[in-house]
């Protein structure tokens, strides 16, 4: 079949049907290009393809989905989409999606998700769906054996890897312990400011995983009153309180054999992470109400926006279970660190916009993007994302202008560099916690750099000053960008 292997890729946007086109001729495969859901549907009818990858807009289609009623052989369907995030089945209950994309597409992805779907076309065509798990594992086993440097998704436009966009040094570093990390099953724990991305650390870690076919399962531990969450987690018995009427799997159980995500696990209650404790312990747990131990096989991921230690020294966080979550640590920066990043991500996000908003055509000026580049960004990539589509929504103009940005941007309030003995008027904007992490960080910055300048950039005779690790210190001139004083 791999001869005259079909595929088809639908979607509105010119851009993306190029690029996949590109990447399918590279791996060989006959490509067939569709920018509506009636061209896609004439296609299907006509020329039967093995793999169709289409948008979701188009894949909602009325005439899309009335097309498992009677076209035979079936086609193998690949979601692209926006957002980032992993479909569920109830999204599109007429059309089974087999995996999905995120847009802007990264080739490694691309070529790993079309092998699976060929390694299920070949292994439907034999009748012999078992075949399939016999393939992939050789797919798989290939790809770990692959040059580190082959391995590495990265995005069509050199954008960054997977879902993330980035591409200044530091991120390409954690790039690549992403691919190291995904192949071992040690918990893990990523911590960070919020905003930095923590959860798309977290899928691409699962993504590149052996557990990569199980569920995801992302857990907010603030979200919920403790009572709630631990029948969430745990599930209950028939009976187990009132309204129970009916047994019910918790979060847990649904993530075995796969990854469980626990978001700001500081807030987790201590009696819940007592019980989390023992499951990371035993591998087995009792829903709400149930007498028979379960066994499950997980792998958690945990995230903070708080410094773990600092959490374990304050009581928020239970110094046993801490040890257990944080097997290897992994710590994102913060935008302000890496803000080489901030044209990209203000790129992607206004492309992801306008499509969204029906193929708008937008574009920020240089003045725009200078005062951009300039504020400091405490909500990090979040609150970037989040004035970036309020900019094309709200701009009636195709260029947005400096003259559109909020006031405290244009004035760059609690700029990095601007040390200050005290909270700065941009700090005193923010809560509490959120202004001391800023001065904190502030003031850190500038001890660092007099620190090694006066040392004369000898990093031994600086750690031994400061009374601090050359690790440490070293890790803290890469978190800092201070390089040029070494």
């Amino acid at each position: 079949m791999d001869g005259c292997m079909k595929i088809l890729v639908a979607d509105t946007t010119e851009n993306i049907r190029c690029s996949l086109r590109r990447i399918i001729h590279k791996l060989g495969f006959d490509c067939y290009l569709a920018s509506t859901a009636s061209s896609a549907v004439s296609f299907m009818k006509s020329s039967r393809p093995h793999i169709v990858l289409m948008e979701d807009m188009l894949l909602r289609d009325t005439a899309v989905s009335q097309l498992s009623h009677w076209l035979k052989p079936y086609p193998v369907f690949i979601l692209l989409t926006d957002d980032g995030g992993s479909p569920g089945a109830q999204a599109y209950p007429d059309v089974p999606v087999f995996d999905y994309l995120c847009k802007p597409v990264a080739p490694d992805r691309v070529e790993a998700v079309i092998t699976r779907a060929r390694c299920y076309k070949l292994a439907e065509a034999r009748k012999n769906l078992e075949m399939y798990e016999r393939l992939e594992n050789c797919v798989r086993r290939r790809a770990l054996n692959r040059p580190a440097a082959l391995a590495a998704p990265s995005h069509s436009d050199g954008q960054g890897f997977d879902d993330i966009v980035g591409n200044s040094p530091v991120m390409q570093m954690i790039f690549q312990k992403i691919l190291r990390l995904a192949q071992s099953d040690a918990n893990i724990m990523i911590y960070g400011e919020s905003g930095t991305g923590k959860e798309l650390i977290a899928r691409s870690l699962h993504r590149h995983s052996r557990r990569k076919d199980k569920a995801f399962i992302p857990v907010d531990c603030g979200a919920l009153p403790e009572t709630l969450l631990e029948s969430e987690l745990f599930g209950y018995e028939k009976g187990a309180f009132t309204g129970a009427v009916s047994v019910r799997k918790g979060l847990i159980e649904y993530a075995n054999g796969g990854t469980l995500f626990l978001d700001e696990i500081v807030e987790l209650a201590p009696n819940l992470q007592a019980k989390l404790l023992r499951v990371l312990q035993e591998n087995e747990f009792r829903r709400l109400g149930g007498n028979p131990l379960l066994k499950v096989d997980v792998r958690v991921v945990s995230a903070t926006n708080m410094n773990p230690d600092v959490a374990v020294r304050t009581g928020r966080l239970r110094a046993d279970l801490y040890y257990r979550l944080n097997v290897i640590p992994l710590e994102i920066p913060p935008l302000r660190e890496r803000k080489e990043d901030i044209p990209l991500l203000v790129d992607h996000f206004v492309k992801a916009c306008c499509r969204r908003l029906g193929g708008l055509k937008k574009r920020l000026s240089a003045d725009c993007l200078e005062a951009l580049v300039r504020y400091s960004w405490p909500g990090n990539v979040r609150e970037l994302q989040n004035l970036i589509e309020g900019l094309v929504c709200l701009t009636e103009r195709e260029i947005v202008t400096a003259q559109d940005l909020p006031s405290h941007i244009l004035a760059g309030e609690g700029r990095p560099g601007d040390v200050p003995s005290s909270a700065s008027n941009g700090d005193l904007a923010l809560p509490l916690h959120e202004a001391r992490k800023e001065v904190l960080r502030k003031f850190e910055r500038q001890y660092l750099i007099e620190l090694l300048k006066s040392s004369g950039g000898n990093i031994s005779k600086a750690a031994q000053k400061a009374m601090v690790s050359r690790r440490t210190l070293y890790r803290m001139i890469h978190m800092y960008n201070l390089h040029k004083y070494v």
